[in-house]
């Protein structure tokens, strides 16, 4: 797949994944956020940002801002 902006990507939703569901549009929030929620935005936001991570990598580096997340011993 061809690099894209995360914007594109999300608005050519239907050329990437035929038969998706319909999602919900928040004009009032920012970027990517308009379409995911926060969570989902700071994972993507997480590997667009360093590129490629594992899911113990994406999680540690979440968990800094939610101690909820609960980091292996």
């Amino acid at each position: 797949m061809k690099k894209m902006s995360p914007m594109k990507f999300l608005q050519d939703a239907d050329e990437h994944f035929p038969g998706h569901r319909s999602v919900t549009f928040h004009s009032e929030r920012e970027g990517i956020r308009k379409i995911l929620g926060d969570l989902e935005a700071d994972v993507m936001e997480t590997l667009w940002t360093v590129g490629s991570a594992s899911v113990r990598e994406v999680r540690n580096h979440l968990a800094d801002d939610r101690p909820w997340l609960i980091r292996p011993s």
